[in-house]
């Protein structure tokens, strides 16, 4: 069985450029101030219970919109509001910096994740890892789709292992890793790649390396 590729994740925060401190939003009228979050969907599960202690502490009101990072990018770049921007890569961030979209003194890398082989759990799926992979019984692999950060760091575990040409004729992409979590739950793709913490969320799948 081939090895491990334990492809580190980052997770990084930022301010929007175009807001001087996170309670900008706050207009007349308004019962209490809003904090609009964009955020890499991987992260929904978590910023949603913290979003909820953050309000009840601070009495502020937030917004989240969840979407893979890339799209989230492209939203900011065309100019919807956001006061803090949580992505799954660097990428998005350089781009946006370049762009003078985001505070670059802002950006912090607060948290990691890793890259994993899930299928369905039992009973319906059986045991396999990436060595298994070319085999018969494993007709689709479901994988981010172009320009996603999960499609980036599982392309490069697929390429380290010498496998990404090799099954090219299996893959089938999601929009974002939880697509690709929800194509290996419904039974749709045999096999996927997705962050660790993803896997984690889903009593449907499991980890096979």
């Amino acid at each position: 069985m081939a090895s491990v590729v334990n492809r580190y994740v980052i997770f990084v925060i930022v301010l929007a450029a175009t807001v001087p401190n996170i309670t900008c939003n706050a207009g007349a009228g308004k019962e209490r101030p809003e904090l609009v979050i964009a955020a890499a969907i991987s992260l929904k599960d978590v910023f949603v219970d913290l979003g909820r202690e953050f309000e009840s502490l601070h009495n502020v009101k937030i917004i989240f919109n969840f979407a893979g990072s890339n799209s989230l990018q492209r939203q900011l770049e065309n100019g919807a509001p956001a006061d803090l921007f949580a992505s799954a890569s660097v990428a998005e961030l350089d781009a946006l910096v370049g762009q003078q979209l985001i505070l670059p003194e802002t950006r912090r890398t607060f948290a990691g994740n890793s890259v994993v082989l899930i299928g369905r759990a039992p009973p319906d799926g059986g045991d396999f890892g990436f060595d298994d992979l070319a085999d018969q019984r494993i007709s689709h692999i479901a994988l981010g789709s172009g320009g996603v950060p999960v499609r980036i760091y599982c392309e490069e575990v697929l390429r380290e292992l010498g496998l990404w040409n090799r099954l090219s004729g299996k893959y089938v992409f999601g929009n974002n890793a939880r697509q690709v979590l929800q194509y290996v739950a419904s039974g749709e793709a045999e096999a996927g790649l997705v962050y660790s913490t993803d896997a984690q969320s889903s009593p449907d799948v499991r980890v096979m390396q």
